[in-house]
Order: structure tokens, then sequence, then C-alpha cells
């Protein structure tokens, strides 16, 4: 008889775990955004963005690959990421430059460089704008 209840109170842990997922999964569902025709275009842009964050990205480039007008690319775009394509653009180099602080002895004019800078003070200004801190003060304060 023991053997039963432990049973029972075993299948209706199951079922609640498996309701809480269901319910989960619904909640989700039905929050998320809807898929507006265009945007595997924009994320497809955003992942060369990413590959590729060291080049020169200008509005047009960015619309003549995503397939959409500037307008409309960058409408698209903040609504997908809450950010404009160039402050996207912004926010790749500066994952790269840490990136290269990280894992290379570079200096900051060389990982400017490297991220697509032709100016250490602007990529300076940049990585403080995205980062709240002076490139050299970060690298200093991660790693070491």
């Amino acid at each position: 008889m023991e053997v039963a209840i432990e049973q029972d109170e075993a299948a209706a842990a199951q079922v609640s775990a498996i309701t809480l997922a269901i319910l989960m999964q619904l909640w989700r569902d039905l929050h998320r955004r809807p898929a507006v025709p265009g945007d595997w275009r924009i994320e497809a842009l955003m992942r060369e963005i990413s590959r590729r964050a060291q080049e020169r990205w200008d509005a047009a480039q960015m619309a003549r690959e995503a397939g959409l007008s500037e307008s409309h690319l960058t409408k698209r775009f903040r609504a997908l990421t809450g950010l404009s394509p160039r402050q996207f653009v912004i926010r790749m180099r500066v994952r790269l430059a840490e990136a290269l602080m990280k894992d290379t002895r570079l200096s900051l004019a060389q990982i400017a460089d490297a991220a697509g800078y032709r100016d250490v003070f602007f990529f300076s200004r940049q990585f403080k704008q995205v980062k709240g801190v002076a490139p050299a003060a970060y690298r200093r304060s991660r790693y070491g």
C-alpha cells in the first residue's frame, strides 16, 4: 500500500512539473514579439556585422546588405534590438576590443586599429560611452 501512495505522489509531482512547463511555454509564446517580414534579413545583417565589426559599415551599405531602405532598416533594427544600426556596429567593435584586451597584449592603439578605428581617441570615447570607463582603466581593472 505504501508503494502505491509513493507512486501516486511521484506521478502528481511529475504532472505538476509538466503543467508548469506547459504554462511557462504558453506565457513565452504569448509574449514573444510577432515576426515581421524582413526580420530574418536584419538578423543575418547583425550576424555579418558581428563577424566583421572592424570593417567600415555605413547606413547605405547596411541597407543594401539587408535588402531594405535605410529608413526601414533603421526602424526595424531599432524595434528588434533597441539600438540603431550604427549603435550596434559600435557595440560590436567594443566587444571585439574587449576580446583583444583579454586575449592579447596589444597596445590600445593596436586594439583600436584592429577594431576598425583609425583614431585611438575616438575609440576611447566610444568605448567609454558603451562601457562607462576608458579602455585603459577597463583593461587594468579586468586583466591587470
